[in-house]
């Protein structure tokens, strides 16, 4: 069921017979007229003996004149009550009746606002009171459309877990036909009801024709935005959202689910025109523009324009000073620049404006990329753990940060305590391929060769039999390209360079080699080295050099930091030889201090 208008929406309910009303210090409606006196039909003149309840009636409508408070209401339905128990004529029992019904609604619309105001604490009793007194009023004169408007209202299964869904549809459709000579109230009632269906298409139906009766019925545009977006139709919800840009205030949140919708349908520029054009509606509004130029930043960051994206959250910053956070998502845009001096220097502002900020995930992160980026491992390494702690009860996100520790072990050459961490996370997730591979990696940097190979062929025999099938069914645009091409490679080197003569194995290596320079176009040094050596080892010393020379220019032509080793390979290939490489790293043993440490120091 989609909800679309979620909650109560106060209808205001006129009083009897939709006249004019007027309401008293207790919360509880009396019809008026215009000069503030209350208007009471005359009765018809009758025989007493022939209606035996003709006393309690005058005295009813008597006391009816000057009734304010729930206690006098409940007096005047008290002697309606037995006027009608005792006896009266047709035309007399319809106009009892019908009073007693407008004093019941007045007493349900009293307990309904009190209920809406919290009712002390007894909200749910007051609600079940509302109800009894509304259903007697309709029961006494089913014409009172505020009555079931309310009744509808106080079973609407979006609110309340007990609601009777079928009654309230069946009121607000009393409601409706009750409503028809006023077309925006029945407007109104018709998105109502169609937040109380859960047919998407009866909804659908609803919301259009109340938008037909009142074009400028907001709450029926956000539900049907609501209803597209949930449908997929997004260019339909872009044409609703544009209808309600105007509104003051706009519903950020609808406008927002439609960027998300845009975003999530790789249709940036859409979203960032959508944006632009709320901006320019919204102009005059500081709060709503504040929050338009921060989103507008998160699409411009999706495109890859970081430069607007920091225009955007500097106007945001302009509209709203002093948010912290909003300075350390501008130093995630800054980095993402590759501008780390001004990520550091908004990261510092942000702490200096409020010191707990620097224990927000979202800055710590910030943190451990300006570090990684800076080369500063150690202080990497501190901030990594910070974000494994933060992520205890989700073992997805903390296994992904578990393995950026590894990582940074592996390249603070500790390969021992990277095999620690990647067997934490193979204790939980026994088929997770990047630790798989990962601790195979760290394997090799120790000279355990044959444990590592053994990892490598497990993590691909996963992956093998995954959903993306076998690599050979792979191109080298598919998404998992990359993660089969560096598994393969690695393993394909290790059986192709391994001093270990039991270790290796030629045509094995050769075969995972060329499909991991398939998945990467052949445009990997590295890939090509291994390619290479493969050959080497397989016998075949021209084609060794052939792609060693390849793997040194590719190498060249990008900059490649390992261009001495692979010219190195080459050198070896050209004298005959096949390359052999055993890892023997040796453990880095210095403590890691943290900043804490630092300072006691």
């Amino acid at each position: 069921m989609v909800t679309l208008l979620g909650g109560l929406v106060c209808v205001a309910a006129p009083a009897v017979a939709q006249d004019a009303a007027t309401q008293d210090d207790t919360g509880v409606q009396t019809d008026a007229g215009a000069d503030g006196a209350i208007q009471i039909d005359p009765l018809p003149s009758l025989d007493t003996a022939q209606d035996p309840g003709q006393a309690d009636l005058d005295e009813a409508v008597s006391k009816r004149i000057d009734a304010k408070t729930a206690a006098e209401l409940e007096s005047v339905a008290a002697l309606l009550e037995s006027a009608l128990s005792k006896g009266l004529g047709d035309e007399n029992s319809r106009f009892a009746k019908q009073m007693l019904g407008s004093v019941q609604l007045q007493l349900g619309q009293g307990l309904f606002g009190a209920m809406m105001r919290g009712a002390g604490g007894n909200a749910a009793a007051v609600r079940l009171e509302a109800l009894e007194l509304l259903k007697k009023a309709v029961e006494n004169d089913d014409q009172l459309a505020d009555a079931h408007v309310l009744i509808a209202q106080l079973n609407s299964p979006a609110v309340f877990p007990d609601a009777d869904g079928a009654l309230a549809v069946r009121s607000i459709t009393k409601a409706i036909k009750l409503y028809e000579d006023d077309p925006k109230k029945q407007s109104t009632m018709l998105a109502m009801r169609a937040g109380l269906r859960d047919d998407p298409e009866k909804q659908i139906k609803d919301l259009n024709r109340a938008l037909k009766l009142d074009p400028k019925n907001t709450k029926a545009f956000q539900a049907r935005i609501v209803l597209r977006l949930g449908d997929g139709q997004i260019d339909e919800a872009v044409a609703d959202v544009r209808e309600i840009l105007d509104d003051q205030p706009m519903n950020l949140a609808i406008v927002a689910a439609a960027v998300e919708q845009l975003m999530d349908a790789d249709r940036d520029d859409e979203a960032v025109e959508l944006l632009t054009e709320a901006i320019e509606k919204q102009a005059s509004d500081n709060d709503i523009l504040e929050r338009l130029y921060r989103i507008r930043s998160r699409v411009h960051t999706k495109r890859l324009d970081q430069e607007s994206a920091i225009v955007d959250l500097n106007k945001s910053i302009e509209l709203r000073p002093g948010d912290p956070r909003k300075l350390i998502e501008l130093a995630q845009r800054c980095l993402e620049n590759e501008d780390v001096t001004a990520a550091k220097g908004y990261v510092q502002d942000a702490i200096n404006l409020n010191p707990r900020v620097a224990d927000l995930p979202e800055t710590i992160l910030v943190q451990f990329l300006i570090a990684s980026q800076e080369k500063r491992i150690p202080d990497a390494i501190n901030e990594v753990k910070k974000l494994i702690d933060f992520q205890k009860d989700d073992p997805q996100r903390q296994a992904f940060w578990q393995e950026q520790l590894g990582q940074l072990y592996m390249v603070d050459d500790r390969p021992r305590q990277a095999i620690d961490v990647f067997e934490q996370i193979l204790e939980i997730q026994p088929e997770n391929t990047n630790a798989l591979r990962s601790r195979g990696d760290a394997l090799l940097a120790i000279g355990e060769h044959q444990t590592a190979i053994r990892d490598y062929e497990d993590a691909l025999k996963i992956l093998q039999t995954s959903d993306t099938g076998p690599a050979e069914n792979l191109k080298s645009t598919d998404m998992v390209a990359p993660d089969y091409a560096g598994l393969m490679n690695n393993l394909a080197w290790v059986l192709a360079t391994s001093p270990k003569d039991e270790v290796r194995d030629g045509q094995r290596a050769l075969e995972l080699a060329r499909q991991a320079a398939r998945l990467t176009d052949y445009q990997k040094p590295h890939i090509l080295s291994t390619l290479a050596a493969a050959h080497a080892e397989s016998g075949d010393i021209p084609k060794a050099i052939e792609y060693s020379q390849a793997a040194v220019d590719l190498g060249a032509a990008q900059e490649n930091d390992q261009l001495e080793q692979l010219q190195e390979e080459l050198d070896s290939y050209r004298a005959g030889e096949p390359w052999r490489e055993k890892q023997e790293t040796e453990e880095n043993e210095k403590p890691i201090l943290s900043a804490e440490d630092l300072i006691d120091i």
